[in-house]
């Protein structure tokens, strides 16, 4: 009798484990792209402000110009 018992714990405990990990999966799912779409975002905004920014120094101040907004793009990302 103790046997069917054990048994049953043993089967309960395995679908609280399923659940658990499923409901695990969900949270982190959610928080991934909680944070993950404004990051990508941003980047996005960044680039277009470089191209941007790219095409009118190019433009109206020469190759000279650009070429230093070229060289602080990457300090510009670390920021």
């Amino acid at each position: 009798m103790t046997n069917i018992f054990v048994q049953a714990k043993v089967w309960y405990e395995d679908i609280e484990m399923e659940q658990m990990h499923q409901r695990n999966e969900r949270l982190i799912e959610n928080k991934i792209w909680k944070y993950l779409l404004p990051g990508i975002m941003m980047s996005l905004a960044l680039q277009l402000g470089n191209i941007v920014d790219t095409v009118f120094v190019g433009n109206f101040l020469g190759t000279e110009a650009m070429s230093a907004i070229t060289l602080v793009l990457p300090m510009e990302t670390l920021i």
